[in-house]
């Protein structure tokens, strides 16, 4: 059976290919960020707010 080509002689897979790509990109550069930043964060050592009324 041949593949049907209703998007002007590309595969519906080939035009969404560099969608993904950068969708992957984008991805792992919000998870680089995340990473990054809470590497730098240390646990903290503030205490508890004792504004109580």
């Amino acid at each position: 059976m041949k593949p049907t080509y209703s998007f002007g002689g590309l595969s519906l897979s080939q035009m969404v290919k560099p969608y993904v790509d950068n969708w992957l990109e984008t991805r792992q550069s919000v998870n680089d960020i995340i990473s990054a930043t809470t590497r730098r964060r240390r646990p903290s050592t503030r205490r508890a707010s004792s504004n109580s009324a």
